[in-house]
């Protein structure tokens, strides 16, 4: 990503990590989110997100913060596929969208909906559906 951002003409790039390996269940404190959203308040930095916009903030809540907060002070969003402009409502809804879908393969992948377990289910289900039909 540093490799983009400098190719998209930013010379000044820090990588704010403090939150790694932190969750963000319940009241966990974030510092490097709430760093990384008062930056943005004050205009001094434009956010860049690896591969999931879920680097940034790790729910819904935080996730609408940040991009509201970067439509309010124009500041763009940026992942490895395209700019973000948070102030063009099409952007905001895609940004909204991918946020959402993040947040559904996190409870998704966390829940027991696991690929074996979900087969495991559907056999059961097949062969009781059998019982009944004999």
């Amino acid at each position: 990503m540093r490799d983009r951002l400098m190719a998209l003409g930013w010379s000044e790039i820090e990588v704010i990590d403090d939150d790694l390996g932190r969750s963000a269940a319940g009241g966990v404190q974030r510092a490097g989110f709430e760093r990384m959203v008062a930056e943005v308040c004050l205009g001094k930095v434009a956010p860049s997100q690896r591969e999931r916009s879920r680097v940034f903030a790790r729910n819904s809540r935080d996730w609408q913060q940040l991009i509201e907060m970067c439509r309010v002070v124009d500041t763009v969003l940026i992942d490895q596929e395209t700019i973000y402009a948070p102030r063009h409502g099409n952007d905001r809804l895609l940004l909204g969208l991918k946020g959402s879908l993040n947040e559904y393969e996190l409870d998704f992948c966390g829940s027991d909906h696991s690929l074996p377990v979900m087969r495991r289910r559907a056999a059961a289900n097949s062969s009781s559906a059998r019982r009944w039909a004999s």
